[in-house]
Protein backbone atom coordinates (compact mmCIF):
# COMPACT_ATOMS: atom_id res chain seq x y z
CA UNK A 1 0.00 0.00 0.00
CA UNK A 2 1.03 3.36 -0.56
CA UNK A 3 2.22 5.80 2.46
CA UNK A 4 1.38 8.41 0.28
CA UNK A 5 -0.72 8.56 -3.10
CA UNK A 6 -1.47 12.28 -4.72
CA UNK A 7 -4.38 11.17 -7.06
CA UNK A 8 -4.67 13.90 -10.19
CA UNK A 9 -3.74 16.82 -7.69
CA UNK A 10 -3.63 20.37 -9.57
CA UNK A 11 -3.15 23.80 -8.00
CA UNK A 12 -3.03 27.33 -9.49
CA UNK A 13 -2.28 30.77 -8.07
CA UNK A 14 -4.21 33.04 -10.05
CA UNK A 15 -3.24 32.70 -13.61
CA UNK A 16 0.21 30.14 -12.94
CA UNK A 17 -0.47 26.31 -12.68
CA UNK A 18 1.97 25.64 -10.00
CA UNK A 19 1.04 22.00 -10.18
CA UNK A 20 -0.99 20.42 -12.81
CA UNK A 21 -2.67 16.72 -12.70
CA UNK A 22 -0.05 15.45 -10.48
CA UNK A 23 -0.17 11.43 -9.79
CA UNK A 24 2.34 10.16 -7.35
CA UNK A 25 2.89 7.04 -5.27
CA UNK A 26 5.16 6.28 -2.45
CA UNK A 27 5.99 3.28 -0.69
CA UNK A 28 6.41 2.87 3.17
CA UNK A 29 10.03 3.57 3.53
CA UNK A 30 11.06 5.44 0.47
CA UNK A 31 13.42 8.06 0.62
CA UNK A 32 12.13 10.05 -2.44
CA UNK A 33 13.70 13.27 -3.80
CA UNK A 34 11.54 15.67 -5.92
CA UNK A 35 13.45 17.50 -8.36
CA UNK A 36 13.57 20.09 -10.64
CA UNK A 37 14.25 23.82 -11.49
CA UNK A 38 12.99 27.10 -9.22
CA UNK A 39 9.06 27.17 -9.60
CA UNK A 40 8.48 23.79 -11.14
CA UNK A 41 5.73 23.24 -8.29
CA UNK A 42 7.85 20.86 -6.08
CA UNK A 43 7.57 22.62 -2.52
CA UNK A 44 3.82 23.12 -3.91
CA UNK A 45 3.38 19.32 -4.01
CA UNK A 46 5.11 19.47 -0.60
CA UNK A 47 2.83 21.98 0.86
CA UNK A 48 -0.28 20.31 -0.75
CA UNK A 49 0.98 17.11 1.00
CA UNK A 50 1.74 18.64 4.34
CA UNK A 51 -1.61 20.71 4.61
CA UNK A 52 -0.36 23.81 3.98
CA UNK A 53 -2.18 24.49 0.89
CA UNK A 54 -5.32 22.92 -0.57
CA UNK A 55 -5.34 21.42 -4.09
CA UNK A 56 -7.70 22.80 -6.53
CA UNK A 57 -8.27 19.64 -8.00
CA UNK A 58 -7.71 16.15 -6.72
CA UNK A 59 -7.26 14.54 -3.71
CA UNK A 60 -4.36 13.47 -1.02
CA UNK A 61 -4.17 10.21 1.01
CA UNK A 62 -1.48 9.52 3.56
CA UNK A 63 -1.52 5.64 5.21
CA UNK A 64 -4.55 4.55 2.86
CA UNK A 65 -6.72 7.81 4.50
CA UNK A 66 -8.01 10.73 2.54
CA UNK A 67 -6.56 13.68 4.24
CA UNK A 68 -7.51 16.11 1.43
CA UNK A 69 -9.86 18.03 3.76
CA UNK A 70 -7.79 17.02 6.86
CA UNK A 71 -5.74 20.22 8.72
CA UNK A 72 -2.01 19.66 8.87
CA UNK A 73 -2.17 19.16 12.47
CA UNK A 74 -4.03 16.06 12.08
CA UNK A 75 -2.07 14.30 9.34
CA UNK A 76 0.78 12.51 10.76
CA UNK A 77 3.38 14.36 8.99
CA UNK A 78 6.78 16.26 10.00
CA UNK A 79 8.22 19.23 7.86
CA UNK A 80 11.63 20.56 7.96
CA UNK A 81 11.99 23.71 6.27
CA UNK A 82 14.54 25.63 3.83
CA UNK A 83 14.58 28.00 6.75
CA UNK A 84 14.97 26.18 9.94
CA UNK A 85 13.11 27.80 12.90
CA UNK A 86 14.80 27.35 16.21
CA UNK A 87 13.28 28.94 19.84
CA UNK A 88 16.37 30.58 21.49
CA UNK A 89 16.76 28.04 23.99
CA UNK A 90 18.98 24.80 24.29
CA UNK A 91 19.08 22.09 21.70
CA UNK A 92 16.98 19.69 24.28
CA UNK A 93 14.13 21.78 25.03
CA UNK A 94 13.79 22.64 20.63
CA UNK A 95 14.00 18.46 19.92
CA UNK A 96 11.58 18.35 23.00
CA UNK A 97 8.84 21.22 21.90
CA UNK A 98 6.50 18.92 19.53
CA UNK A 99 6.67 16.02 22.15
CA UNK A 100 5.93 17.70 25.42
CA UNK A 101 1.94 16.72 27.11
CA UNK A 102 2.72 13.59 24.56
CA UNK A 103 4.44 11.28 27.26
CA UNK A 104 5.85 11.21 30.31
CA UNK A 105 8.75 12.94 31.03
CA UNK A 106 11.00 9.63 31.33
CA UNK A 107 9.81 8.90 28.21
CA UNK A 108 10.35 12.51 26.40
CA UNK A 109 14.00 12.73 27.33
CA UNK A 110 14.67 9.06 25.89
CA UNK A 111 13.27 9.87 22.97
CA UNK A 112 15.48 13.21 22.59
CA UNK A 113 18.51 11.37 23.30
CA UNK A 114 18.06 8.51 20.69
CA UNK A 115 16.81 10.77 18.12
CA UNK A 116 20.18 13.42 19.10
CA UNK A 117 22.40 10.02 19.35
CA UNK A 118 21.24 9.08 15.42
CA UNK A 119 22.45 12.76 14.39
CA UNK A 120 25.69 12.92 16.92
CA UNK A 121 24.35 16.12 18.41
CA UNK A 122 24.02 14.58 21.98
CA UNK A 123 26.91 16.51 23.55
CA UNK A 124 24.96 19.36 22.20
CA UNK A 125 21.85 18.91 24.02
CA UNK A 126 22.91 21.64 26.82
CA UNK A 127 23.90 24.32 24.34
CA UNK A 128 21.96 27.20 23.46
CA UNK A 129 21.58 26.97 19.58
CA UNK A 130 22.63 30.71 18.97
CA UNK A 131 25.70 29.31 19.67
CA UNK A 132 25.73 26.58 17.07
CA UNK A 133 27.14 26.47 13.18
CA UNK A 134 24.70 26.39 10.62
CA UNK A 135 24.80 22.64 10.06
CA UNK A 136 24.02 22.19 13.48
CA UNK A 137 21.02 23.83 13.67
CA UNK A 138 19.77 22.32 10.64
CA UNK A 139 20.70 18.92 12.43
CA UNK A 140 18.48 20.07 15.42
CA UNK A 141 15.78 21.16 12.94
CA UNK A 142 15.96 17.57 11.61
CA UNK A 143 16.00 16.24 14.72
CA UNK A 144 12.81 17.67 16.33
CA UNK A 145 11.16 16.33 13.07
CA UNK A 146 12.48 12.75 13.29
CA UNK A 147 10.96 13.02 16.98
CA UNK A 148 7.42 13.50 16.28
CA UNK A 149 7.65 9.72 15.14
CA UNK A 150 5.42 10.65 12.01
CA UNK A 151 3.89 8.72 9.06
CA UNK A 152 5.79 10.70 6.72
CA UNK A 153 8.54 13.12 7.16
CA UNK A 154 8.72 16.25 4.49
CA UNK A 155 11.80 17.82 3.97
CA UNK A 156 12.25 21.32 1.96
CA UNK A 157 15.22 22.08 0.47
CA UNK A 158 17.06 21.76 3.67
CA UNK A 159 20.43 21.94 2.75
CA UNK A 160 20.09 25.15 0.84
CA UNK A 161 21.59 27.52 3.26
CA UNK A 162 24.91 25.17 4.01
CA UNK A 163 28.23 25.93 2.35
CA UNK A 164 29.54 22.89 0.35
CA UNK A 165 31.25 21.08 2.89
CA UNK A 166 28.51 20.83 5.24
CA UNK A 167 26.41 19.90 2.79
CA UNK A 168 28.59 17.41 1.77
CA UNK A 169 28.32 16.59 5.69
CA UNK A 170 24.91 16.84 6.12
CA UNK A 171 23.99 14.52 2.70
CA UNK A 172 25.54 11.47 4.89
CA UNK A 173 23.63 12.06 7.66
CA UNK A 174 20.86 11.73 5.79
CA UNK A 175 22.72 8.57 4.26
CA UNK A 176 22.56 7.19 7.97
CA UNK A 177 19.30 8.08 8.73
CA UNK A 178 17.69 6.18 5.73
CA UNK A 179 19.14 3.29 7.55
CA UNK A 180 18.76 3.28 11.07
CA UNK A 181 15.16 5.11 11.33
CA UNK A 182 12.06 3.82 9.94
CA UNK A 183 9.82 6.23 7.89
CA UNK A 184 8.98 7.47 4.82
CA UNK A 185 10.82 10.82 3.36
CA UNK A 186 9.77 13.29 0.61
CA UNK A 187 12.33 15.27 0.13
CA UNK A 188 12.34 18.57 -2.47
CA UNK A 189 15.57 20.34 -4.15
CA UNK A 190 17.01 21.71 -7.12
CA UNK A 191 20.25 20.38 -6.26
CA UNK A 192 20.72 17.22 -8.40
CA UNK A 193 23.94 15.92 -6.66
CA UNK A 194 21.96 16.04 -3.58
CA UNK A 195 19.10 14.01 -5.50
CA UNK A 196 21.60 11.46 -7.27
CA UNK A 197 23.38 10.86 -3.60
CA UNK A 198 19.98 10.51 -1.27
CA UNK A 199 17.10 9.18 -3.79
CA UNK A 200 15.62 5.66 -3.47
CA UNK A 201 13.73 6.87 -6.35
CA UNK A 202 13.81 10.45 -8.31
CA UNK A 203 10.84 12.59 -9.37
CA UNK A 204 11.43 15.41 -11.62
CA UNK A 205 9.55 18.19 -12.50
CA UNK A 206 8.98 20.90 -14.66
CA UNK A 207 6.39 24.04 -15.24
CA UNK A 208 4.02 21.91 -12.43
CA UNK A 209 4.16 18.25 -14.52
CA UNK A 210 5.48 15.41 -13.53
CA UNK A 211 8.67 14.51 -16.12
CA UNK A 212 9.86 11.39 -14.89
CA UNK A 213 10.06 8.93 -12.13
CA UNK A 214 12.60 6.22 -11.56
CA UNK A 215 15.98 5.58 -9.45
CA UNK A 216 19.05 7.73 -10.08
CA UNK A 217 20.04 5.51 -12.69
CA UNK A 218 16.98 5.31 -14.79
CA UNK A 219 16.89 9.06 -15.09
CA UNK A 220 20.68 9.44 -15.81
CA UNK A 221 20.93 6.48 -18.37
CA UNK A 222 17.57 6.69 -19.67
CA UNK A 223 15.55 10.44 -19.79
CA UNK A 224 12.23 10.37 -21.13
CA UNK A 225 12.87 13.44 -22.56
CA UNK A 226 14.99 16.44 -23.40
CA UNK A 227 14.42 18.29 -20.43
CA UNK A 228 15.32 15.39 -18.15
CA UNK A 229 18.37 14.82 -20.20
CA UNK A 230 19.70 18.37 -19.95
CA UNK A 231 18.57 18.91 -16.02
CA UNK A 232 20.11 15.71 -14.57
CA UNK A 233 23.95 15.64 -15.25
CA UNK A 234 26.82 18.17 -14.89
CA UNK A 235 27.22 19.21 -17.71
CA UNK A 236 23.87 17.93 -19.13
CA UNK A 237 23.52 14.95 -22.18
CA UNK A 238 24.55 16.43 -25.41
CA UNK A 239 21.43 17.16 -27.91
CA UNK A 240 22.31 17.53 -31.61
CA UNK A 241 19.84 18.04 -34.57
CA UNK A 242 20.29 14.60 -37.06
CA UNK A 243 18.33 13.58 -40.41
CA UNK A 244 16.94 10.36 -40.87
CA UNK A 245 18.20 9.39 -44.34
CA UNK A 246 16.30 5.95 -44.31
CA UNK A 247 14.11 3.29 -41.94
CA UNK A 248 13.39 -0.55 -42.56
CA UNK A 249 15.42 -3.13 -41.28
CA UNK A 250 18.17 -0.20 -40.20
CA UNK A 251 17.97 3.51 -39.67
CA UNK A 252 20.91 5.38 -40.45
CA UNK A 253 21.04 8.78 -39.44
CA UNK A 254 23.21 11.96 -40.92
CA UNK A 255 24.91 14.51 -38.58
CA UNK A 256 26.79 17.10 -41.03
CA UNK A 257 28.66 15.17 -43.07
CA UNK A 258 28.92 11.50 -41.18
CA UNK A 259 26.35 8.80 -41.00
CA UNK A 260 25.38 6.19 -38.39
CA UNK A 261 23.78 3.48 -38.24
CA UNK A 262 21.18 2.41 -35.34
CA UNK A 263 18.42 0.26 -34.66
CA UNK A 264 14.71 0.73 -36.12
CA UNK A 265 13.12 2.66 -34.02
CA UNK A 266 8.99 2.01 -34.15
CA UNK A 267 7.01 4.86 -34.58
CA UNK A 268 9.97 7.27 -36.31
CA UNK A 269 7.96 9.43 -38.97
CA UNK A 270 10.15 12.82 -38.96
CA UNK A 271 13.03 12.78 -41.57
CA UNK A 272 14.72 14.98 -38.27
CA UNK A 273 15.67 13.28 -34.46
CA UNK A 274 17.70 14.46 -32.16
CA UNK A 275 20.78 12.53 -31.02
CA UNK A 276 21.67 12.75 -27.44
CA UNK A 277 24.78 11.55 -25.69
CA UNK A 278 26.42 12.18 -22.18
CA UNK A 279 29.59 14.38 -22.37
CA UNK A 280 31.70 11.35 -21.00
CA UNK A 281 30.65 8.96 -23.54
CA UNK A 282 32.80 11.12 -25.80
CA UNK A 283 35.94 9.69 -26.87
CA UNK A 284 38.97 11.29 -28.85
CA UNK A 285 40.04 10.63 -32.05
CA UNK A 286 38.17 7.94 -34.89
CA UNK A 287 36.81 4.84 -33.53
CA UNK A 288 35.62 2.04 -36.45
CA UNK A 289 31.84 1.27 -35.36
CA UNK A 290 31.30 4.69 -34.03
CA UNK A 291 29.40 8.06 -34.38
CA UNK A 292 32.56 10.28 -36.21
CA UNK A 293 31.98 14.51 -35.06
CA UNK A 294 34.32 16.69 -36.35
CA UNK A 295 34.27 19.99 -34.67
CA UNK A 296 36.49 23.19 -33.64
CA UNK A 297 37.77 23.80 -29.78
CA UNK A 298 35.39 26.60 -28.56
CA UNK A 299 37.19 26.93 -25.16
CA UNK A 300 38.35 24.54 -22.46
CA UNK A 301 38.19 23.80 -18.72
CA UNK A 302 40.46 22.21 -16.55
CA UNK A 303 38.87 21.16 -13.41
CA UNK A 304 41.31 18.97 -11.68
CA UNK A 305 39.26 15.61 -11.78
CA UNK A 306 38.15 16.21 -15.05
CA UNK A 307 38.30 18.63 -18.06
CA UNK A 308 36.07 19.95 -20.28
CA UNK A 309 35.95 20.94 -23.95
CA UNK A 310 33.35 22.61 -25.63
CA UNK A 311 33.38 22.30 -29.20
CA UNK A 312 31.53 23.71 -32.17
CA UNK A 313 30.19 21.31 -34.83
CA UNK A 314 28.93 23.76 -37.19
CA UNK A 315 25.41 24.29 -37.89
CA UNK A 316 25.16 26.27 -34.56
CA UNK A 317 25.41 23.05 -32.93
CA UNK A 318 27.78 22.76 -30.07
CA UNK A 319 28.45 19.80 -27.90
CA UNK A 320 31.07 19.39 -24.21
CA UNK A 321 33.55 16.41 -24.15
CA UNK A 322 34.77 15.47 -20.62
CA UNK A 323 37.84 13.61 -20.31
CA UNK A 324 39.75 12.71 -17.01
CA UNK A 325 42.93 12.36 -19.01
CA UNK A 326 44.71 14.98 -18.45
CA UNK A 327 47.68 13.86 -21.62
CA UNK A 328 43.79 14.37 -24.20
CA UNK A 329 43.12 17.88 -22.32
CA UNK A 330 46.64 19.20 -23.12
CA UNK A 331 46.45 18.29 -26.69
CA UNK A 332 44.41 20.06 -28.06
CA UNK A 333 44.28 24.26 -27.86
CA UNK A 334 41.45 26.85 -28.50
CA UNK A 335 40.72 26.58 -32.60
CA UNK A 336 41.77 22.96 -33.18
CA UNK A 337 39.58 20.93 -35.30
CA UNK A 338 39.49 17.45 -33.48
CA UNK A 339 38.02 14.20 -34.35
CA UNK A 340 35.38 12.89 -31.95
CA UNK A 341 33.61 9.22 -31.23
CA UNK A 342 30.19 8.17 -30.35
CA UNK A 343 29.30 4.56 -29.41
CA UNK A 344 26.30 3.73 -30.79
CA UNK A 345 24.71 1.78 -27.47
CA UNK A 346 25.16 5.38 -25.89
CA UNK A 347 23.18 7.02 -27.94
CA UNK A 348 19.27 8.05 -27.61
CA UNK A 349 16.83 9.08 -30.17
CA UNK A 350 14.41 11.89 -29.09
CA UNK A 351 11.73 13.26 -31.28
CA UNK A 352 11.48 17.32 -32.69
CA UNK A 353 9.64 17.78 -30.16
CA UNK A 354 11.65 16.36 -27.43
CA UNK A 355 9.80 13.29 -26.27
CA UNK A 356 11.91 9.76 -26.40
CA UNK A 357 11.72 7.48 -29.36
Amino acid sequence: MEQVYLESVSKRFGKTIAVNNLTLRVKKGEFIVILGPSGCGKTTTLRIIAGLERPDKGRVFIAGTDVTNIPPGKRQVAMVFQFYALYPTTVFNNIALPLKGKMSKTELERKVREVAKILEIEDLLHVNVNKLAIFEKQKVALARALAKEAEVYLLDEPLTLLDPVSRIRMRHEFKKIQKEFVGTFIYVTHDQFEAMSLADRIVVMNNGVLQQEGTPEEVYFSPRNTFVATFIGEPGMNLIRAEVLEEGEHLRVKIGENTIQLPTKEGLNDNEVIIGFRPEHVAMGKRDGYLLLKGKVLFKEFLGYRSLLHIDLGDDQRIIAVTNKLSHFMKVNKNNIIELSIKPENILLFSKDGERI
